[in-house]
């Protein structure tokens, strides 16, 4: 048994080696060569004549030259260049172009001058609330015109040079008693022209005196105006149906004081009383 397993054994190892023999025998095939195919080319005989019939015709019949006419000589087109289209510019990147400056832009206008007018415009600086007055102002002195005659010792003095040393209170009306620098002491009492700008005694208190000096005609005041009197500013204001006076940033009620028959706003000054030393 042993034996037949060697044989057949013997015999698949042999097998084996002849189909690797021949698979490694198998070369590349080498290209095949066209097949030429040669066939004889049949000539009907009515096409060809015999030589003898060629020789005839050749001694019979002379050769007719035909005079070929020589074609007309062309004379040559003048061509005209042809211009080649240019071709279409590449479109470049924005790396490419050239940077254009603002002066280049720059269009040059028409230079016109255009003149503000305010004339019927709201003023947006304007307060909400103000007085009204004039931006004219009028120079009114007071000093030109007198308003009344000095007739009287106290009329010659400025309220400045007299002080009030004593009130006198009583029921027909209180009486005030001023001196001057020099000690003379005067009297005065309602109504009594005292100082030099014509002023009169208005009202005679515990503890001072009011003196009121006239200003300006009323007649010559337009209450839209700004006036100047002696370096100070005038102007006339309306507040609850009430008229004041506005002098030097000074404002009180408006008083009339008739003089001779014509009325001027007031100026009222106080004269204080002094209290004694010691108190």
């Amino acid at each position: 048994m042993h034996k037949y397993f060697i044989i057949i054994r013997n015999i698949a190892c042999f097998i084996c080696c002849i189909f690797l023999t021949t698979g490694c025998d198998n070369q590349t095939e080498s290209p095949r060569k066209p097949v030429v195919v040669s066939k004889k080319v049949v000539v009907s005989k009515s096409g060809v004549q015999k030589p003898g019939e060629q020789k005839k015709a050749a001694t019979s019949k002379p050769v007719e030259k035909k005079q070929v006419s020589k074609p007309e000589s062309k004379q040559p087109q003048k061509s005209t260049p042809i211009k080649a289209e240019s071709p279409p510019k590449a479109v470049t990147d924005d790396t490419d172009r050239k940077p254009v400056t603002l002066a280049a832009l720059k269009i040059k206008l028409p230079v016109t001058t255009v003149l503000y007018n305010p004339e019927g415009k709201i003023d947006p600086f304007a307060p909400l609330f103000r007085e009204k007055k004039s931006a004219a102002v009028k120079t009114l002195k007071k000093g030109k015109g007198k308003i009344c005659i000095p007739l009287t010792p106290l009329q010659k003095i400025d309220l400045s040079q007299l002080r009030l040393v004593g009130i006198i209170r009583s029921a027909s009306g209180n009486k005030a008693l001023v001196e001057e620098a020099s000690g003379k002491g005067y009297v005065i009492k309602k109504g009594t022209y005292i100082g030099i700008n014509c002023g009169t005694v208005g009202k005679i208190l515990k503890d001072r005196v009011i003196v009121d000096e006239p200003l300006l005609s009323v007649s010559e005041v337009d209450k839209d105006s700004i006036y100047d009197v002696d370096g100070k500013n005038f102007f006339m204001s309306e507040f609850d149906g009430k008229s004041y006076v506005n002098l030097e940033g000074k404002k009180f009620e408006a008083k009339i004081l008739n003089i001779d028959g014509k009325s001027y706003y007031v100026n009222p000054q106080e004269m204080k009383l002094q209290k004694p030393p010691g108190e």
